[in-house]
């Protein structure tokens, strides 16, 4: 797989819009977490759902490592 290859750097740039999508997900739950206001139940939800997101930026992160790393190579 050549990273220089349209169809490998479309893909690179949509794995990437999901990192940026996800990324915000995560922050916006962030944000909502901080308030004073929400309940332990609310909080805990937020909990699980922050893990949930950081283990999807994992794997895409891990899957963009792998194909950039055959690019290389």
């Amino acid at each position: 797989m050549d990273i220089d290859d349209v169809p490998c750097r479309e893909l690179i740039a949509r794995l990437f819009a999901l990192l940026t999508a996800k990324a915000e997900d995560a922050a916006g739950l962030a944000a909502e977490g901080q308030s004073q206001a929400i309940g332990s139940a609310r909080a805990h939800e937020l909990a699980d759902r922050l893990q949930d997101i950081g283990q999807h930026i994992t794997l895409i992160a891990e899957a963009l490592s792998v194909i950039i790393g055959k690019s290389r190579g």
